[in-house]
C-alpha cells in the first residue's frame, strides 16, 4: 500500500509540474492574438473561480458538519489580502512582464521564489540566513542574468483564440496543479515534492522552444543550470537542516 501510495504520489508531482509549466506558454500564445494583461488575468480568474468556490463551499460545509468554528474575520481579512498581493498584484505584474520576456525567462524567474521567502522571512520574522543560503541566492541569481543576455522573442506559433487560452491558463495552470500539489503532500510528503517541481521550469523552456521557436542556446543553458542548481541547494541545505532540528 505504501508504494502504490508512493507512485501516485511521485505522478500527481509530475503531472502538477507540468500543469504549472503551461501557464506561461498560453500566455504567450494568447498574446499573438492581441489579447493584453489585464483582459488575460480577468478571464483566468473567471474560469478558475468556480472551482476554488466549489471547494471552498464543500470544506465550509463539513466544518458546519463536525462543529469546527469558522474563520474568524481576522483570518478572513488576512487571506483578503494575501490573494490580492500574492495573487492578483503578483499576477498582473507576471503577466505584463511576460510581453517583454520570453517564457522560458519567466519560470526561471519564477522559480527564485524561495530566495525571496529566505530574505523575508529573515526580514520580518526573524529566519535564521545562512552563509549556505546566501550562496545559493547568489548563483541563482546569475541564471536570469545569463538568460536576459541572450532572451529573444519566438515567433513561430499555431494562433489560437485568447478566450480558450485564458481558460486553459485558469483551468490547468493554477487549479489542477494546485489541487494535485497538495494531494502530494499527503502521500510523499514535502521533500520529494520540492524536488519533483523543479521540473517545471525545465518542461517550460521545452514547451517554449517546441511551441513558441523560443531559442535555447548553450549560453542559455548555463543560465538555466545556475538557476536550477542554486534552489536546488538551497532547497537541500534547508531540508536537512530539518531533518537535523526534529
Amino acid at each position: 500500500m505504501k508504494r502504490r501510495q508512493l507512485i501516485i504520489g511521485y505522478a500527481f508531482a509530475a503531472i502538477g509540474a507540468a500543469l504549472f509549466s503551461s501557464k506561461a506558454i498560453f500566455i504567450k500564445l494568447a498574446y499573438l492574438e492581441k489579447a493584453d494583461a489585464v483582459l488575460m488575468l480577468a478571464l483566468r480568474m473567471a474560469f478558475a473561480l468556480p472551482f476554488f468556490a466549489a471547494v471552498g463551499l464543500l470544506a465550509w460545509r463539513a466544518r458546519r458538519a463536525t462543529g469546527v468554528p469558522l474563520p474568524g474575520f481576522a483570518l478572513i481579512l488576512r487571506a483578503l489580502l494575501s490573494g490580492f498581493i500574492g495573487y492578483y498584484l503578483a499576477m498582473i505584474l507576471d503577466f505584463e512582464g511576460l510581453i517583454l520576456i520570453s517564457a522560458q525567462l519567466e519560470r526561471l524567474v519564477l522559480f527564485t521564489n524561495p530566495v525571496f521567502v529566505m530574505l523575508l522571512g529573515a526580514a520580518f520574522f526573524g529566519s535564521r540566513l545562512s552563509w549556505q543560503g546566501l550562496g545559493a541566492a547568489a548563483v541563482t541569481y546569475l541564471g536570469p542574468i545569463c538568460r536576459l543576455s541572450t532572451s529573444r522573442q519566438g515567433h513561430h506559433c499555431h494562433h489560437r483564440s485568447f478566450v480558450l487560452l485564458a481558460a486553459a491558463t485558469g483551468i490547468f495552470a493554477p487549479v489542477l496543479p494546485s489541487f494535485l500539489v497538495n494531494a502530494v503532500l499527503a502521500r510523499i510528503g514535502p521533500q520529494s515534492t520540492a524536488m519533483i517541481l523543479t521540473l517545471s521550469p525545465l518542461l517550460t523552456i521545452y514547451f517554449a522552444v517546441l511551441l513558441l521557436g523560443e531559442p535555447f542556446t548553450l549560453f542559455e543553458g548555463i543560465g538555466t543550470a545556475l538557476v536550477l542548481g542554486g534552489i536546488g541547494f538551497y532547497t537541500w541545505d534547508e531540508l536537512r537542516t530539518s531533518r537535523r532540528i526534529t
